[in-house]
Protein backbone atom coordinates (compact mmCIF):
# COMPACT_ATOMS: atom_id res chain seq x y z
CA UNK A 1 0.00 0.00 0.00
CA UNK A 2 1.37 3.55 -0.14
CA UNK A 3 -0.27 7.07 0.36
CA UNK A 4 0.08 10.21 -0.35
CA UNK A 5 -0.70 13.98 0.36
CA UNK A 6 -1.50 17.40 -1.00
CA UNK A 7 0.93 19.57 -1.28
CA UNK A 8 -1.34 22.50 0.49
CA UNK A 9 -1.84 20.30 3.65
CA UNK A 10 0.26 20.39 6.39
CA UNK A 11 3.39 19.10 7.83
CA UNK A 12 1.64 17.32 11.22
CA UNK A 13 -0.98 15.65 8.26
CA UNK A 14 1.85 14.36 6.40
CA UNK A 15 3.81 13.63 9.30
CA UNK A 16 0.91 11.19 10.77
CA UNK A 17 0.83 9.48 7.59
CA UNK A 18 4.18 8.42 7.11
CA UNK A 19 3.77 7.19 11.16
CA UNK A 20 0.86 5.41 10.36
CA UNK A 21 2.49 3.54 6.97
CA UNK A 22 5.97 3.13 8.83
CA UNK A 23 7.66 5.35 6.38
CA UNK A 24 10.72 7.94 5.98
CA UNK A 25 9.28 9.71 3.03
CA UNK A 26 5.52 10.53 1.19
CA UNK A 27 5.04 11.82 -2.28
CA UNK A 28 3.48 14.93 -2.70
CA UNK A 29 0.72 15.81 -5.20
CA UNK A 30 -0.40 19.06 -6.76
CA UNK A 31 -4.26 19.25 -8.21
CA UNK A 32 -5.24 16.29 -10.53
CA UNK A 33 -3.08 13.96 -8.84
CA UNK A 34 0.16 15.51 -10.57
CA UNK A 35 3.36 14.68 -8.94
CA UNK A 36 4.80 17.55 -7.32
CA UNK A 37 7.88 15.84 -5.20
CA UNK A 38 8.49 14.16 -2.12
CA UNK A 39 9.07 15.49 1.73
CA UNK A 40 10.94 13.62 4.42
CA UNK A 41 10.20 12.90 7.96
CA UNK A 42 13.29 15.76 9.23
CA UNK A 43 12.10 17.95 7.03
CA UNK A 44 8.13 17.79 8.31
CA UNK A 45 9.62 17.73 11.47
CA UNK A 46 11.79 21.68 10.82
CA UNK A 47 8.61 22.45 9.25
CA UNK A 48 6.23 22.10 11.86
CA UNK A 49 8.46 23.37 14.39
CA UNK A 50 8.52 26.66 11.84
CA UNK A 51 5.22 26.81 11.90
CA UNK A 52 4.58 26.23 8.56
CA UNK A 53 0.85 26.00 7.12
CA UNK A 54 1.26 23.61 3.59
CA UNK A 55 4.30 21.57 2.04
CA UNK A 56 4.86 23.97 -0.64
CA UNK A 57 8.32 24.76 0.78
CA UNK A 58 10.01 21.59 1.77
CA UNK A 59 8.72 19.40 -1.29
CA UNK A 60 11.64 18.11 -3.14
CA UNK A 61 11.05 18.10 -6.40
CA UNK A 62 13.73 16.62 -8.27
CA UNK A 63 14.36 14.02 -5.61
CA UNK A 64 11.77 11.32 -6.75
CA UNK A 65 12.61 8.66 -9.34
CA UNK A 66 10.17 9.18 -11.75
CA UNK A 67 8.96 6.38 -14.59
CA UNK A 68 6.60 5.68 -17.02
CA UNK A 69 3.81 3.13 -17.33
CA UNK A 70 5.71 1.58 -20.33
CA UNK A 71 9.03 1.45 -18.36
CA UNK A 72 11.30 -2.23 -19.28
CA UNK A 73 10.36 -3.93 -16.00
CA UNK A 74 14.09 -5.14 -15.86
CA UNK A 75 15.40 -1.75 -15.65
CA UNK A 76 12.22 -1.10 -13.33
CA UNK A 77 13.64 -3.83 -10.78
CA UNK A 78 17.14 -2.56 -11.02
CA UNK A 79 16.02 0.88 -10.63
CA UNK A 80 13.65 0.23 -7.01
CA UNK A 81 17.00 -1.77 -5.74
CA UNK A 82 19.08 1.37 -5.82
CA UNK A 83 16.97 3.93 -4.40
CA UNK A 84 16.37 4.32 -1.33
CA UNK A 85 12.92 6.28 -1.81
CA UNK A 86 9.69 4.87 -3.46
CA UNK A 87 9.53 5.05 -7.72
CA UNK A 88 6.88 7.13 -8.73
CA UNK A 89 4.78 5.61 -12.11
CA UNK A 90 3.82 8.80 -13.58
CA UNK A 91 2.03 9.49 -16.93
CA UNK A 92 2.99 11.58 -19.83
CA UNK A 93 0.68 14.71 -18.17
CA UNK A 94 3.05 13.79 -14.69
CA UNK A 95 -0.08 12.33 -13.35
CA UNK A 96 0.84 9.77 -10.14
CA UNK A 97 -0.59 6.49 -11.65
CA UNK A 98 1.42 4.09 -8.48
CA UNK A 99 4.32 3.89 -6.44
CA UNK A 100 6.95 0.79 -6.25
CA UNK A 101 8.83 0.25 -3.09
CA UNK A 102 12.00 -2.31 -2.86
CA UNK A 103 9.96 -4.10 -0.10
CA UNK A 104 7.62 -5.03 -2.87
CA UNK A 105 10.20 -5.82 -5.58
CA UNK A 106 12.10 -8.17 -3.07
CA UNK A 107 9.32 -9.86 -2.27
CA UNK A 108 8.29 -10.38 -5.16
CA UNK A 109 11.97 -11.75 -6.23
CA UNK A 110 12.37 -14.07 -3.06
CA UNK A 111 10.65 -17.05 -2.42
CA UNK A 112 8.58 -17.68 0.54
CA UNK A 113 10.22 -20.55 2.68
CA UNK A 114 7.97 -22.90 1.90
CA UNK A 115 7.91 -22.33 -1.82
CA UNK A 116 11.89 -23.57 -1.69
CA UNK A 117 12.19 -26.59 -3.73
CA UNK A 118 14.37 -28.89 -1.64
Amino acid sequence: PWTTVGINQGPRLALKECKKHGIESILVTKEGMKLAGIVFVDDLIAAIRRGEQTLRNIVRENEVVRVEPDYCVMDLIELTLKSSIPVAVVSEGGRLMGVIVKSSVLRALIPERGDESA
